[in-house]
């Protein structure tokens, strides 16, 4: 049985709009300029890295502030849908993982592993981390993102084939196949090929 690894921020929380408010607050930039300065974080994760080093200085503490009392961050449906998955899930984020936990409550429990920047600073070390503590078979692995910086970077340690991209997050339909096969890029998470 296959091992589904996912992103958090535009798979399973709804956070781009509290990623932009972050950007624009601390950095003083207009809003519109931080929607752009998130969007294009996520074409190279060097940038991104960069965004979320930035970030992580103030992203627990003030971002945690941000988003305290708000039930709006998580699609939901798509909890659901992972609900329903058998298979091993873990989530693997450049978010800080104790936001994430924030943000997901008693959802926590659908994921057996939780690693945020906290624990692996890219996401090929989340991989490897994957592999080497919590026994994940490499060739196993199901990786699920909503951005091309992840599967650019993923495809250096997995098969194109285990890269999966959701159409509902950070970046369109239209540009996420421009880098994966059609058909996986999904509109819901009973669509990926887990046998």
């Amino acid at each position: 049985m296959k091992n589904l690894v996912l992103d958090f921020d535009g798979v399973i929380g709804d956070t781009f709009e509290v990623l932009v408010e972050a950007v624009a607050r601390f950095t003083g930039v207009k809003k519109d300029f931080a929607r752009k300065i998130v969007l294009n974080a996520g074409m190279k994760n060097r940038s991104y890295n960069f965004l979320t080093n930035f970030l992580g200085r103030i992203y627990f503490s003030r971002v945690l502030k941000m988003i305290q009392g708000r039930e709006d961050l998580l699609f939901q449906k798509r909890i659901d849908e992972i609900g329903d998955i058998p298979n091993q899930k873990a989530i693997l984020t450049r978010s800080d993982s104790r936001v994430c936990k924030y943000i997901l409550g008693q959802n926590q429990d659908t994921f057996s592993i939780i690693l945020g920047r906290n624990e692996a600073s890219t996401k090929i070390l989340g991989i490897q981390k994957l592999v080497e503590k919590y026994g994940f078979e490499k060739e196993k692995i199901v990786f699920v993102t909503d951005t091309v910086g992840d599967i650019l970077e993923l495809s250096k340690i997995l098969e194109l084939k285990q890269i999966y991209a959701v159409s509902w997050g950070f970046h369109s339909r239209d540009l996420l196949e421009k880098y994966l096969p059609s058909s996986q890029v999904i509109d819901s998470f009973y669509e990926l090929n887990l046998s």
